[in-house]
């Protein structure tokens, strides 16, 4: 039996934040985030804002997004805001675009 092709990538990178300066903890989300993939890039965005103060979700390679992440990154978005944590999107485009909108219109959530 062979695996067929992985639905979602996750990568984490540290880089400097050009304001401020301080380390910013970069999570790559590539590919589908959907119900099945969704809870493993809420695990990923929790683990790295235990680990960071400052923490950035990279959706630029993502190809379909649903509900199922919007609610991951608003999950996130509490979460840094009930520790005191910075969060914040980049990349984020398409379908994720027009979700992300409808779900959090004001964008609290910084891009």
């Amino acid at each position: 039996m062979t695996a067929g092709p992985a639905l979602v990538t996750l990568s984490r990178r540290v880089e400097w934040e050009s304001v401020g300066g301080g380390p910013l903890s970069v999570v790559r989300v590539g590919g589908e985030i959907d119900q099945d993939t969704a809870p493993l890039v809420a695990l990923a965005l929790a683990r790295a804002l235990d680990a960071h103060a400052s923490v950035c979700c990279d959706l630029s390679e993502v190809t379909f997004f649903g509900a199922a992440g919007a609610h991951a990154l608003l999950a996130a978005h509490r979460r840094a805001t009930e520790t005191g944590r910075a969060f914040s999107l980049r990349g984020v485009h398409g379908v994720a675009d027009r979700v992300m909108e409808a779900l959090d219109p004001g964008q609290s959530i910084p891009r």
